[in-house]
């Protein structure tokens, strides 16, 4: 089995950083997944270095996703094959999909992890232990967040309110 030198481990941790998945960043520094992995395996500080940038990396996806929900993204208006203003585009769709995880999140850690326990205490009780979720305050906090601007959009909607109208009209 070949050894991953330490430039291709470098170069596989600043991608897993910048969000890639593993599959992507062995595409990118040209190793193979067993070598990867088994160098993970070997390499207790490469281990540590990986977990973190898999942190950071799905942090930075996460706060992207944010942002196109919350924040939106300026996108040109042309007239002509000219650009005569821009628009600000909202990702309710992204809004959503947070909002059905931590809803899932949130269901899973209060209802369904509890049953899910004492049915696998009833019928599999050597079975592997079920995946608990930390940081119940957060999962809270980002729902709640989340429930009040989709009903503030979802009023913004039925008032045919557009938030370029309130902040002052868009680009034109």
């Amino acid at each position: 089995m070949p050894a991953v030198g330490k430039r291709k481990k470098a170069a596989f941790i600043k991608a897993i950083q910048s969000g890639q998945t593993v599959a992507a960043a062995l595409r990118l520094v040209r190793v193979r997944r067993e070598d990867i992995y088994a160098a993970r395996f070997d390499d207790t500080a490469f281990k540590a270095a990986w977990d973190e940038a898999w942190t950071m990396g799905a942090d930075a996806l996460e706060d992207e996703a944010m942002r196109r929900a919350i924040d939106g993204v300026e996108k040109p208006v042309f007239r002509g094959g000219e650009v005569v203003g821009h628009v600000r585009d909202y990702s309710d769709s992204m809004l959503m999909f947070i909002g059905w995880v931590c809803g899932f999140a949130l269901a899973w850690h209060f209802i369904l992890y509890d049953l899910a326990t004492w049915a696998q205490l009833a019928f599999l009780p050597d079975g592997p232990a079920l995946p608990a979720l930390n940081g119940t305050e957060t999962l809270i906090t980002v729902l709640l967040s989340m429930l009040g601007l989709g009903g503030l959009r979802t009023v913004e909607k039925i008032k045919g309110v557009a938030r370029d109208n309130i902040a002052g009209g868009a680009d034109k």
